[in-house]
């Protein structure tokens, strides 16, 4: 069940009451935000509930009596298990970074839904950092993001990243029809941001901006870049000599 406003980040106490004090007063009526459906942030929380009550919906694995719970303590994770499939959400709830321990079901190649970056275990144990309100939902086989947002590819954009592999400067071209300004942030092979850049302007339907990925340990990264419009994600890697 979400309350009020819940799926945009309702921010007042159920326990509020009419004159804005805090008491007993859980069934008073609370303040409408329809402001809220303005705030960036909050559309893109407005969209994961979307995505995952869709998602809840049309994959059978939600549908499973097999599973296994931990939901003591602010890092809750869940794990639905199946013969044909099994899926494990994780998340933080507290208000620090904190870290997790977790055996995963099977070792191999698993799927984190949201970022799109996949994961590959040796074995069972897992173990990750976590920021706060941060969470993930892995698959062990590559699903399809069920929500209507299309990839900037789609709607028209050519995105070039190079060089690929890259050890000092990345180079990134956009080419489009439209100014726009997109977000983008480099995330690491879990799916997890190590870096937002600062949003590229594309003006007169082309932008070419360079990133300094020096400091970055050799290995596979991504790069995701996108608005309420849309989403790209490409596959960067680093190698140091």
């Amino acid at each position: 069940m979400i309350w009020q406003f819940g799926e945009l980040g309702y921010d007042q106490s159920i326990n509020r009451c009419v004159n804005g004090t805090i008491g007993d007063c859980r069934l008073d009526r609370k303040p409408i935000r329809w402001y809220y459906q303005d705030d960036e942030g909050r559309r893109d929380l407005y969209n994961v509930y979307r995505e995952m009550i869709q998602l809840k919906i049309e994959d059978d694995i939600f549908e499973t009596d097999n599973y296994v719970l931990n939901l003591s303590g602010e890092v809750k994770t869940i794990q639905l298990l199946s013969d044909d499939g099994n899926a494990v959400l994780i998340g933080n709830f507290g208000v620090a970074k904190k870290q997790i321990s977790l055996s995963f079901p099977s070792d191999g190649i698993w799927f984190e839904y949201f970022g799109g970056a996949s994961l590959f275990l040796d074995d069972i144990n897992y173990q990750a950092t976590l920021a706060p309100g941060e969470y993930r939902l892995y698959f062990d086989e590559e699903k399809s993001v069920i929500s209507n947002i299309p990839s900037l590819e789609e709607l028209g954009f050519k995105i070039n990243t190079y060089p690929n592999p890259a050890s000092e400067l990345l180079n990134i071209e956009i080419f489009t029809d439209v100014s726009i300004n997109l977000n983008a942030e480099i995330l690491d092979y879990r799916g997890q941001t190590i870096r937002e850049l600062e949003p590229m302007q594309v003006i007169n339907g082309k932008l070419q901006r360079r990133v300094d990925v020096s400091d970055l340990n050799s290995g596979l990264y991504y790069l995701r870049l996108g608005n309420e419009l849309g989403v790209s994600l490409s596959v960067l890697s680093v190698i140091r000599s």
